[in-house]
């Protein structure tokens, strides 16, 4: 009997991650609410999610926690594309999603019948390992209220990743299928 290859044998193979064609994604987002670090970022599980949903493999989030704070994460960040590729063939991804999210009071000092208003921002850009090419750079922004400042800014960011999923998703297929 012939050995069967493993689903990323085969994208390898062909050329393609996934057996719909859609690239094989690694997700990693710097995250800062209201002035302080978060070890478990809301953009980019809410970007997770969303990619699975659309069909998309992502690699483990497990490998992407030890980088996600380190030089090589900044180095993408301030624009080096050889930094991105290199990242992206360790970890076997055909398309890189990087970038940053923050959380900032809305409205200083006010409280609404208990509740906190707090804004999200998060600005990605998507990059094509076998070319470099950026696919799509955007940001969004959201508004979220909640009793806490803190749970306020995660879900603030949640929603902004939603949004910025809703107009970069189908550039990223797009570009992607050329």
């Amino acid at each position: 009997s012939q050995a069967v290859p493993k689903p990323s044998e085969t994208a390898k193979a062909s050329g393609a991650s996934t057996p719909s064609g859609k690239p094989r994604v690694m997700v990693i987002v710097t995250e800062r609410h209201v002035g302080a670090g978060a070890t478990d970022p809301a953009g980019e599980t809410e970007l997770i999610r969303l990619l699975i949903q659309k069909g998309f493999r992502v690699v483990d989030q497990a490998q992407v926690r030890n980088i996600r704070g380190g030089s090589r994460v900044r180095q993408v960040l301030d624009g080096d594309v050889t930094v991105a590729q290199s990242l992206g063939r360790e970890h076997d991804a055909d398309l890189l999603i990087v970038g940053e999210a923050f959380s900032e009071s809305a409205l200083q000092g006010v409280m609404m019948g208990g509740l906190v208003s707090v804004r999200g921002r998060l600005q990605d850009k998507a990059i094509r390992m076998d070319t470099g090419e950026i696919l799509t750079a955007d940001e969004a922004v959201a508004p979220a209220l909640d009793v806490s400042e803190q749970v306020a800014g995660k879900k603030a960011i949640a929603k902004a990743a939603a949004k910025w999923t809703e107009t970069a998703l189908p550039a990223i297929e797009n570009r992607w299928a050329r």
